[in-house]
C-alpha cells in the first residue's frame, strides 16, 4: 500500500507511545510516509496500513525502510489500535504470543493535526504580516495594560 496522505485513520497512531522504558514516535516524513523512530541505533521504520478503509481495530506492519521496497520486506513489528481515541497501542512481534502495551503521550488530535515538531511550519498565504518591532512592543503593553486589573 502507499502513502496515504491525512487519512485520518492512519493518523490515529500519530505522536508518541511508551512503553517499558522505550518511546516509539510516528510522524510523516516529507513524502507523507509513517515513519517510526525507536531511538538511536534502530534503523529507519516505515508504518504500511494492514487493515482496509477506515475500519478499526486498525493495524498497521512495521517494516525496514529500503531504497528499493519490495514485496518482501521483512515485518519487524505489528502495530494495533483499538479506536482513533485509543490511549493504547499494542506492540506485536509478527510470529509469538508476546504483547507490549505502549501508552500515548499526549493528546491524538494534536498529532493528527500536525503539531509534529520535525515538521516545518508550511508558508500560508492567509498569516496575517509581521509587525515592526515598535509596533509589537506598542500592541503587547496595550494587551498588558488592558488585561490588569484598576485597583480601587
Amino acid at each position: 500500500m502507499g502513502p496515504t496522505a491525512g487519512n485520518g485513520s492512519d493518523d490515529a497512531c500519530l505522536g508518541e507511545w511508551r512503553g517499558r522504558g522505550k518511546t516509539i514516535r510516528i510522524h510523516r516524513d516529507a513524502k507523507f510516509d509513517l515513519m517510526v523512530d525507536m531511538g538511536p541505533g534502530v534503523p529507519p521504520l516505515i508504518l504500511e496500513a494492514t487493515t482496509e478503509g477506515a475500519s478499526w481495530p486498525r493495524k498497521w506492519a512495521v517494516k525496514r525502510r529500503c531504497d528499493k521496497p519490495s514485496a518482501n520486506q521483512t515485518i519487524v513489528y505489528i502495530f494495533e489500535l483499538a479506536s482513533a481515541e485509543s490511549k493504547v497501542m499494542l506492540v506485536k512481534k509478527p510470529a509469538g504470543d508476546g504483547v507490549v502495551e505502549f501508552e500515548r503521550l499526549g493528546s491524538p488530535m494534536q498529532e493528527a493535526q500536525g503539531k509534529d515538531a520535525s515538521a516545518e511550519p508550511a508558508a500560508c498565504a492567509s498569516t496575517p504580516p509581521r509587525q515592526a518591532p515598535a509596533e509589537a512592543v506598542g500592541s503587547a503593553a496595550a494587551a498588558a495594560a488592558a488585561a490588569v486589573p484598576e485597583a480601587d
